[in-house]
């Protein structure tokens, strides 16, 4: 990530942000974007007066779906297969994010996979890039999710996210008022 970053700094056009973005992309090792959408040059493209469509596949590929990018294809870059192929290990992460169990024919669906066995291949490789922890249960056709990995986090959501952990910590200290309070009795 570091060697984009220090790339993106020293880019000069329009031209040399969009192919460094381009490259961040295809770079099959990285799926978190933050750093690059906080960049001063690739923030650049979302004030010109037509948000360049680098951009949006930036942020679609931080914080969107397979799905979502097919309902704008026609207004952004194809993808290559490569990019397709990390799209959708976003989309199953953001899918696994949601619901702990995923039944195969959402999967088959929401990925646009032709066949169970595509859609069980790209399951098998999201764990194996260390995106996902998950079981395969072919008999009742779903997967039963252990672990996945955070996506990035849009600056508008953060708040939510605040109130959500604000709202835990004060459940968890009533939950710790009432076992000491058990516990007290139980000493007397």
């Amino acid at each position: 990530m570091d060697a984009y970053l220090s790339t993106l700094h020293t880019a000069t056009t329009v031209l040399e942000v969009t192919q460094v973005i381009q490259r961040l992309l295809e770079d099959e090792g990285i799926y978190h974007f933050g750093r690059v959408l906080d960049s001063p040059k690739a923030r650049e493209l979302a004030t010109l007066e037509q948000p360049d469509v680098y951009w949006r596949l930036l942020e679609l590929f931080s914080f969107g779906t397979l799905s979502e990018y097919k309902a704008v294809a026609a207004q952004l870059p194809e993808l290559s297969e490569r990019q397709l192929e990390k799209l959708k290990h976003l989309s199953l992460v953001s899918l696994a994010s949601a619901s702990k169990v995923l039944p195969y024919d959402d999967l088959i669906r929401e990925l646009d996979c032709a066949h169970e066995q595509q859609m069980e291949d790209l399951v098998i490789d999201t764990i194996y890039k260390g995106l996902l922890s998950a079981k395969l249960d072919q008999q009742r056709r779903l997967i039963e999710v252990e672990f996945v990995v955070g996506r990035d986090v849009r600056r508008e959501d953060l708040q939510a996210i605040y109130e959500s952990l604000d709202q835990w910590s004060v459940l968890c200290e009533k939950e710790l008022d009432t076992l000491t309070d058990g516990v007290n009795t139980a000493e007397r």
